[in-house]
């Protein structure tokens, strides 16, 4: 297995209640592209497919959106994938077929929870057990959310869950009956007390402080791994969204994340 001693140990220290990034994120992923091994850097583009999600998604329905930095293709090259897919990865290429098809006569819903089905089916399915775990965690933790406060909103929990029948059958089910799904999601308790938290804000902070601790627990006794880095990578990213809701918190658009924030049981 190959290690990183010396670029590992060079990086600052990650603190969740910190407010801000120690690192540039598009500085950091151009020092990865240098220090790690072609095949390693292959697995930091599985983290940031869900930017090229959201812009895929946009340039096909012709939304007029901003394009979202952080994800493994530029404008041009997305654009270019749509006429003619070569580059991107295999979910990417049978979505647009699908949306060439038939997906551009569906909502812009419809076609999202789509993309994230066949996305996530390509991400667990990955040959990394670290992406695998990661990746189910996530899984299972966006339907649980979703499968826990859909109703608030009074919305059908299996209308708005991702995977197949038999997955959110099975997490309705034992929601249903009050059993406990930690067979799932590691510490299932702990989810269903931070939803229950009132406040948006905190309960999206706690939200993030529980993916932060399960990546501590991926990378135990682990030190200068490519797990570390993806570890590395994906706490960034954590720490680069609640710096962006500071920001927009700073511009008055405080309606806006809360309005975002209540419409978390999405995809």
């Amino acid at each position: 297995m190959r290690e990183y001693h010396f670029f590992i140990s060079s990086l600052p220290e990650l603190f969740f209640d910190k407010k801000g990034q120690p690192l540039n994120f598009d500085s950091y992923l151009n020092e990865l592209k240098v220090y790690l091994h072609p095949d390693d850097f292959n697995k930091v583009a599985y983290l940031r497919y869900e930017p090229d999600n959201e812009n895929l998604l946009k340039l096909l329905s012709e939304e007029n959106k901003e394009f979202i930095a952080g994800g493994n293709f530029s404008k041009e090259e997305l654009e270019q994938e749509i006429k003619s897919p070569m580059l991107c990865p295999p979910y990417m290429a049978e979505f647009i077929s699908f949306y060439n098809n038939t997906g551009n006569k569906n909502s812009y819903a419809e076609n999202e929870k789509k993309l994230y089905n066949l996305y996530y089916e390509f991400v667990i399915n990955c040959n990394t057990p670290f992406l695998k775990d990661w990746f189910s965690f996530e899984f299972y933790l966006k339907n649980i959310t979703t499968a826990i406060l859909a109703p608030n909103l009074g919305l059908k929990p299996e209308n708005e869950m991702i995977g197949d029948h038999s997955t959110i059958d099975e997490i309705i089910f034992y929601r249903s009956k009050n059993f406990d799904l930690n067979h799932l999601l590691p510490h299932y308790p702990k989810l269903v007390q931070i939803l229950n938290q009132k406040d948006l804000l905190v309960r999206e902070r706690q939200i993030d402080q529980f993916k932060w601790d399960y990546l501590n627990e991926l990378t135990l006794f682990k030190y200068f791994t490519i797990e570390v880095i993806l570890s590395y990578t994906l706490k960034l990213k954590i720490l680069l969204r609640w710096e962006n809701i500071e920001m927009e918190k700073g511009k008055n658009r405080f309606d806006n994340i809360i309005n975002e924030l209540q419409n978390t049981v999405n995809i």
